[in-house]
């Protein structure tokens, strides 16, 4: 690997570039990194560091402005399990110019990404790579991206860390996705920091409303409801045999660029299972806390290849305004990504009868058949 190279890895590792502070508290926290991550941590301690100086500039420039702006549009979420869907839906519903996100820039650098757009997009265009680590997906500071990477960088309770602190994933989930068994303390303490990233959001995107896609809160609901009653929701699922190899796929790919502590294929493996059981089961739970009129589901394999009449359908259904302004730009990026293609994958009898046995109540819910064994 030469240097241009080494330098993308490290400024697209999600921590690298956020607040130092955050990131020495959760060394602490996590109990360090393994030994053989030492040399990466003290990279990602060194980029960091070296940005204090440029998140100081934003500081004095912007956080007045943020700070007393006020959210005038509820967001739209998009929910479902990773792997789902969700970043085609989320890319696709962004080229509606009436709407704004999180972008990837933000989401790296949410301390920085207003004052310093340059310095960022120069590293982006020369160091990083142009495609995401565990697909084909087209990645650029500019495109939209999951605000949990922003909440990261900012605060200790986000997903992130658990793929970072691998030792402590499971911890994590029930800590920042569920919020199981969590204080009112913590749960107003991420709402701040989630509303802190919401606001930097539509201070760039011009006080558009935002359409946000984030995996995690597929089981926040209810804390989302809180903050915002009258938010609108697109659910997004697929068939869950797909769902498993495709997170299991992503899991092997993204891992190793994040993570700074050891965990087994097998423990790995049990999570996959474990967290879909207890993201979807968590969702059924709160989803009738959504006025029927502010949500959508959408089954994946209706949605591609029939892009247009299913976001006719959401706009319609969530009464968004200004569907027929934006669709030339819909069918634009569908032309744009139509030779784009999936992950293929294979499945033995045990795969699959294992994935049945663990998420039986959402492929019989849903009516998905097993694809054809290898």
């Amino acid at each position: 690997m030469n240097l241009k190279q080494e330098i993308g890895l490290l400024t697209s590792h999600p921590l690298a570039m956020g607040s130092f502070t955050n990131w020495l508290k959760l060394l602490i926290y996590n109990g360090g990194v393994d030994k053989k991550y030492i040399p990466k941590a003290l990279y990602i301690s060194l980029i960091s560091c070296l940005g204090i100086p440029l998140r100081i500039i934003e500081r004095v420039k912007y956080n007045k402005n943020f700070e007393k702006l006020e959210i005038e549009h509820s967001p739209i979420f998009i929910l479902g399990h990773w792997r789902s869907g969700t970043t085609y839906l989320h890319h696709l519903i962004s080229q509606d110019p009436n709407l704004g996100y999180v972008s990837t820039g933000q989401a790296y650098a949410p301390e920085m990404f207003l004052a310093h757009q340059k310095l960022l997009n120069f590293i982006s265009n020369n160091f990083r790579p142009k495609t995401r680590l565990m697909d084909n997906v087209e990645s650029s500071n500019i495109l939209p991206e999951e605000e949990e990477y922003a909440v990261g960088n900012i605060s200790p309770y986000s997903f992130i860390h658990g793929a970072v602190f691998s030792k402590n994933i499971s911890k994590y989930f029930q800590d920042v996705v569920l919020f199981h068994q969590v204080s009112e303390e913590r749960k107003l303490q991420w709402k701040n920091y989630y509303i802190n990233v919401l606001k930097k959001a539509t201070l760039h995107m011009d006080s558009k409303r935002l359409v946000l896609k984030n995996p995690p809160n597929t089981a926040r609901v209810q804390l989302l409801l809180e903050v915002f009653p009258t938010a609108k929701f697109i659910h997004i699922y697929r068939n869950p045999y797909i769902v498993y190899a495709s997170t299991k796929h992503l899991s092997q790919n993204i891992l190793p660029a994040f993570a700074l502590q050891e965990i087994s294929e097998q423990e790995l493996d049990e999570n996959i299972l474990k967290f879909y059981q207890q993201l979807m089961h968590k969702f059924f739970a709160d989803q009738s806390l959504i006025p029927e009129e502010n949500l959508i589901e959408i089954k994946y394999e209706d949605f591609v290849g029939h892009e247009l009449a299913q976001l006719q359908k959401i706009y319609e259904h969530l009464n968004l305004p200004n569907f027929e302004k934006a669709e030339e730009n819909f069918q634009k990026y569908i032309d744009a990504h139509s030779n784009y293609e999936t992950n293929k994958y294979l499945f033995d009898e045990e795969t699959i009868t294992k994935v049945y046995d663990a998420w039986k109540f959402t492929i019989d819910k849903w009516q998905y058949s097993p694809p054809k064994s290898s």
